[in-house]
This record gives C-alpha cells, structure tokens and sequence, in this order.
C-alpha cells in the first residue's frame, strides 16, 4: 500500500492486491475484497479418496502417482483424479516444525488417500492462482 515492491513478491503478484483498505462488517479490508465461507470458494473432493495398503499399491504397481498426506507414496496403475489440485495434510500428526500442514500443488492424473484433502479452487480462486498464475477458472 505504500507503493513499495514487497519483498519476495513479484510485480505481476504485486498487482494483484489492491492499494487500499476499506472499512467492512468485520474490520478493513483491502478495497474490491470481500469475506466468503471457505466453501463457497474451493470445492472439496475427500469423498473420492480411496486408501490402498502397502500390499494393494505392490499389486497395483504402475505409472500414476499415489500421493499421501506429505508426498507421493508410490505409483499405481489408475487414478481417480485429473486436474489441478492442492492436496492438504490431514492427520494432526502431519505438520512441518512451524506447525504449519503440509500443501501439495499437483495436476494431471493422480490417486490420493485419506490422508490428504482434496481441494481445487471455484471461479477466479484456483490452484494456479497461488503459484502466480492468473485463471479464470478451470
């Protein structure tokens, strides 16, 4: 807001944010803002998510990526998702030593377990958008 180049951002990013606060219901806010529910900003995929055993995954071995709660675990031979996804670590135990929860930014065929949400962006809120692309959807 005072005109400066934040420090680790760049100008196209920078752009992004409005030069302003407002006054809102629930305090300032930056000007075209507005506060929406998570849900009506991201869908949520976790009912499609299907766990398989270590022993499953050996008998399935193949070319898509079998991602868990902070990683790729291993490779199988379907997936159940194609896009572009943020996959968030679930379990409480999964957490980096800021005690932050580990993020994924994938895209194109996967399968995922229950260790990790699913989530992909609605509307002008994408995945790409947090890694400095601009999108108008999917």
């Amino acid at each position: 807001m005072e005109g400066k180049q934040p420090e680790g951002m760049t100008e196209e990013i920078a752009a992004l944010f409005p030069d302003r606060l407002v006054d809102s219901e629930l305090g300032m806010i930056p000007e075209g803002w507005e506060y929406k529910a998570l849900g009506d900003m991201i869908n949520i995929f976790d009912s499609k998510r299907i766990p398989l055993s270590r022993s499953q995954r050996k008998a399935r071995q193949g070319k898509y990526p079998y991602y868990g709660a902070t990683s790729i675990m291993d490779y199988v031979d379907d997936y159940i998702f194609d896009g572009v996804y943020v996959l968030i670590g679930e379990d409480g135990s999964v957490k980096k030593p800021d005690g932050t929860p580990f993020l994924q930014y994938v895209s194109g065929k996967i399968w995922v377990n229950n260790h990790a949400h699913v989530i992909q962006g609605k509307r002008l809120v994408t995945s790409a958008a947090s890694h400095g692309e601009r999108s108008e959807g999917w």
